[in-house]
């Protein structure tokens, strides 16, 4: 089975600090990294959440592209 990891690299002043999803937030900027490929710069609406997929702890962020 082929698995990609993520992970954020949330904006801190004019910093960018890799965090595990689930450290994000409601209004934090963050660049999604997936298979090494980042996103465009997006904002959380909603706190991250977990839930159960076939066993396996799936995190979730609400978001928007930030403009």
């Amino acid at each position: 089975m082929s698995e990609s990891i993520s992970y954020a690299l949330k904006i801190t002043g004019d910093e960018e600090i890799p965090c595990h999803l689930s450290e994000l937030k409601r209004d934090d900027l963050f660049y999604l990294v997936q298979a090494s490929k980042k996103s465009k710069l997006l904002i959380a609406t909603d706190d991250a959440f977990q839930s159960d997929v076939n066993g396996q702890t799936i995190w979730s962020v609400p978001h928007e592209i930030h403009a």
